[in-house]
């Protein structure tokens, strides 16, 4: 036991040497975490008493005091920087320079970010916590952009910039809690790849475009299409815009001179030489169909119905139906001297005339279910005939005592402008067409009563024109002119954008190559006014044609 002079004498000597070397006093350590107030831990050995130097330590001590308190000193600093610059959710750092998370309540798992937005695949998205953190694991790798972290627990949203696609189509992957797939504009999502919308690829179908025979497949970026060949139209572009008649083995010529309401029907006459015959023929197909009528030569159609299944016509005077996979054509119950010259859209009420040598010509309607025939008359007028009737049979235009006159139920009217022919009627009743004199003439208007002169070409000055037919609307009419002396006919076309001109002049300025056809008639329009049919030569032939506007 060391005595009590003993022990104040080394008390008075611990304290001389603390008061030169001082020693970092113990600090309190959490019992818990075993770390000091500051955030580390520190080592008893050389914070809870101080070892015995020798004398070179006492040297060394002494040359390096006022260093060793520097020392101190900025660790100090260093460690309060390193906890001011730890924010929450984190403790202060520990002697690593590592932060540590605050823990919280059940929080989310952390994410795989073996991904990223420079890689093909997305970094998945950590799962969400209750309470957990708000971003839900771990960060996406490079490339990604974090999900909201604004509310707690949510998951985050991780997704990678993509990967770039051979093609150059960009796809935002998402991660397993992220958004949906989606391509840039102008590309589809097609499979797990992003495709540029083109006809081998088109839409969210990602289908591939087809185009039928004379025609050129297109993708409008949603749906595919086509775009027909020039010098083609229909609606499979099966049509040439200017098509030139098949022309059956043993014949050497042909005229259209009626036409079904949409223009895929057309029928007239065709010759060998010697007799005329009726054909038929469907625009879509290579063929066309001659028909006889028994005990008959000549067949001339004049007549079509709207879906074009029966044909009418005279043979030297003698009329005749000619129905739709009918063969031969038969005659119609009606007195030698009939003439036959149009018929409704039905084709069931046909009008005409019925001449005779001995008595003035009687206007005709004949009802083809009932087999009857009806002859109006007028006091106005000693002769008449009917020449067009209306799509619903109630209408009839034609002449009486060389006027262009109006028919219906209620009675005759003169339609204005003088002397002349009205040859036919708009399937609606609205319009009529034929010649004044020697000018084309459009009538409308209620009854008929407005009256406009078609005029004469300056090219063509003294020439005859008549109005053969009109379209629905009234903006198109079908215009033969003929020659004041001798020479041949030339077709016309009237309409109400571009007045009266030549047939070939306004088919070219529509991009329709016409230029090995001189066209002699035009006798039919469609409906809608896009259609022309009539007669003409090409390469010497006398052909049918049907030439069909833009």
């Amino acid at each position: 036991m060391e005595s009590g002079g003993k022990r104040r004498v080394r008390a008075r000597r611990d304290s001389k040497r603390t008061a030169r070397f001082p020693v970092a006093q113990p600090v309190a350590v959490d019992a818990k975490s075993g770390r000091g107030a500051l955030g580390y831990a520190e080592k008893k050995t050389r914070n809870s008493s101080c070892a015995r130097p020798d004398r070179d330590d006492m040297a060394i001590s002494t040359k390096f005091s006022k260093s060793g308190v520097c020392f101190l000193l900025g660790s100090l600093g260093v460690v309060a920087a390193q906890a001011a610059a730890c924010s929450a959710p984190f403790r202060t750092c520990q002697t690593n320079r590592t932060c540590r998370v605050e823990p919280k309540d059940d929080a989310g798992a952390s994410g795989d970010d073996s991904g990223g937005g420079r890689d093909d695949s997305p970094a998945s998205s950590g799962a969400s916590g209750s309470g957990g953190n708000p971003h839900g694991g771990n960060a996406p790798s490079s490339g990604g952009h974090s999900g909201d972290d604004s509310a707690a627990g949510q998951a985050g949203t991780a997704i990678g910039s993509g990967g770039t696609m051979s093609d150059g189509g960009v796809l935002n992957q998402a991660g397993d809690a992220g958004a949906a797939l989606k391509c840039d504009n102008g590309y589809n999502l097609c499979g797990s790849s992003c495709v540029k919308n083109s006809v081998q690829s088109c839409g969210a179908s990602c289908s591939e475009c087809t185009a039928p025979a004379n025609a050129t497949a297109k993708c409008d970026g949603t749906s595919c299409g086509f775009t027909c060949a020039a010098g083609f139209t229909g609606d499979s572009c099966e049509y040439p815009r200017m098509q030139a008649m098949p022309m059956p083995s043993g014949y050497t010529g042909a005229t259209i001179t009626a036409m079904s309401d949409d223009g895929s029907v057309v029928a007239g006459s065709i010759g060998d030489g010697s007799v005329a015959r009726a054909f038929r023929w469907v625009t879509s197909s290579p063929t066309v169909t001659v028909g006889s009528v028994n005990g008959q030569t000549n067949a001339r159609p004049i007549a079509i119905s709207g879906d074009g299944t029966r044909i009418y016509g005279n043979t030297d005077y003698v009329p005749f139906e000619w129905r739709l996979n009918q063969a031969p054509a038969q005659m119609l119950n009606l007195a030698s001297g009939t003439y036959l010259s149009a018929c409704n859209t039905t084709g069931l009420t046909v009008v005409g005339l019925i001449s005779s040598n001995s008595a003035p010509d009687k206007p005709l309607i004949y009802d083809v279910t009932s087999g009857t025939a009806s002859t109006p008359t007028s006091a106005s007028y000693s002769s008449a005939a009917f020449l067009g009737v209306s799509g619903d049979g109630l209408t009839a235009v034609g002449w009486g005592d060389s006027y262009p006159i109006r028919w219906t139920s209620a009675g005759f009217s003169e339609l204005p402008g003088g002397s002349g022919i009205a040859r036919a009627i708009s399937s609606n009743g609205q319009y009529a067409v034929g010649n004044l004199s020697t000018h084309a003439a459009l009538w409308s208007g209620a009854g008929l009563q407005t009256v406009t002169d078609l005029g004469q070409l300056p090219s063509l000055p003294n020439w005859r024109t008549e109005g053969h037919d009109v379209s629905e609307d009234g903006k198109v009419v079908a215009i033969q002119a003929q020659p004041p002396t001798g020479g041949t006919d030339m077709a016309l076309i009237w309409t109400s954008a571009g007045g009266l001109q030549k047939l070939s002049d306004a088919l070219g300025a529509a991009g329709i190559d016409v230029s090995e056809w001189d066209l002699k008639f035009a006798r039919a329009v469609s409906a809608n006014g896009k259609i022309i049919a009539g007669g003409g030569v090409k390469g010497g032939v006398s052909l049918g044609f049907v030439a069909r506007m833009p």
